[in-house]
């Protein structure tokens, strides 16, 4: 599964009409359990929400593999994921597991996590009830003081700081490696010089460089050759390939054109390059992004070139239908189908068959493009 919103009702729908779905569920609880998984619309983020469900109709099995699910989330892979279903759940009694439990641990949680699971406290009890829990025990439990660390970290972020010079930008992302309001005011105010300054003198990969990288060049595009943009997708740190892959990505020249061309059949960086195409677009691009799908070594791959080859055949309707055809028939991933959906019945190209399939596909959105609503 990739990148699909919660189909627990869908799920849970099938699950009632199998036979002995006891015996079904126990090993979807087990899968549960062991699977590692933690990225947003993967499998595992299905089966919590699955759980969710069925510990609301009462299933004490499916109840317990939660807790052991997010407790490993935790203590393993340094996550919250799935406390948000336990709190909503559970509520105060979740909260009090899971913060004795980090308290007792001295795990430390992965960049931001504090802040989701502020964020995830007060989506359930409310920002005041957030506020009085956060007073009665910053002091006494370690985990609530780095909520509070978290929530004032952003407070600063949001407060505003004024940075018109490279120097002055440059030396915030060397004392933090992380700013968002700096490079959001730097692109607002910074002078033509002084921004591609900040293109030549960046900070190194252990001074925020693949942050520097996706919060400076966002609103204004990369303002000199791109040729440094190159050399930085040979790093060996991967964020850093990703992010002058993504500042690649605006900048339209037959430099980037040929440098994608050159880097598309690459095993790690070819489902990278294939977005460099949709702003150098020329024909025959979408033949060359099947090609290299068909030859993808995971599905995570394909999904990426794929999406790019969507926003292809989105932009330029003379790209052959068969193209579109084909991302129905091939697409892994519900957001995406959806949108290629929409533009079979621009270009007239939903059948019956079609039709059927969407009135029960998993994903609410496509269904209802056709007036589909499950009983």
């Amino acid at each position: 599964m990739l990148m699909e919103d919660s189909r627990d009702f869908y799920l849970g729908q099938f699950l009632d009409l199998v036979p002995f779905a006891d015996n079904v569920l126990r090993r979807v609880w087990k899968r549960l359990v062991t699977n590692r998984w933690v990225d947003f619309g993967g499998s595992q983020f299905q089966l919590r929400w699955l759980a969710f469900r069925y510990v609301q109709r009462g299933d004490d099995m499916a109840k317990s593999a939660l807790y052991k699910r997010v407790r490993k989330n935790i203590l393993e892979v340094r996550v919250v994921n799935g406390v948000d279903n336990l709190l909503e759940l559970d509520r105060e009694k979740a909260l009090d597991y899971f913060v004795a439990l980090m308290d007792k641990s001295e795990v430390e949680l992965r960049d931001n996590e504090y802040g989701s699971l502020g964020y995830d406290i007060e989506k359930t009890f409310g920002e005041e009830w957030k506020e009085a829990w956060l007073l009665a025990n910053e002091h006494s439990s370690r985990t609530a003081a780095a909520i509070r660390r978290e929530d004032k970290s952003v407070y600063r972020e949001r407060g505003g700081e004024k940075v018109v010079t490279a120097e002055d930008l440059l030396e915030v992302f060397r004392q933090r490696g992380d700013s968002r309001n700096a490079a959001d005011s730097f692109q607002s105010a910074a002078s033509t010089e002084e921004f591609e300054r900040a293109a030549r003198n960046l900070p190194s990969p252990e001074e925020g460089l693949a942050e520097y990288l996706r919060s400076v060049f966002v609103r204004r595009p990369w303002p000199i050759e791109p040729q440094p943009l190159f050399e930085l997708a040979k790093s060996r740190k991967w964020k850093v390939v990703r992010q002058a892959y993504r500042v690649l990505e605006k900048i339209e020249s037959p430099e980037v054109r040929r440098f994608a061309l050159a880097k598309l059949q690459n095993r790690y960086q070819g489902r990278l390059a294939s977005d460099l195409l949709i702003k150098n677009y020329r024909p025959g691009d979408a033949k060359r992004l099947r090609l290299r799908a068909d030859a993808s070594r995971g599905r995570d791959e394909m999904h990426e070139i794929l999406m790019s080859l969507r926003q292809l055949v989105e932009k330029h309707p003379e790209i052959g239908d068969q193209y579109v055809q084909y991302l129905y028939d091939t697409m892994p991933c519900s957001f995406c189908r959806y949108s290629i959906v929409k533009v079979m019945m621009e270009r007239k190209m939903v059948t019956g068959e079609v039709r059927a399939e969407c009135l029960h596909d998993a994903a609410e959105d496509t269904r209802l493009l056709f007036g589909g609503v499950l009983a």
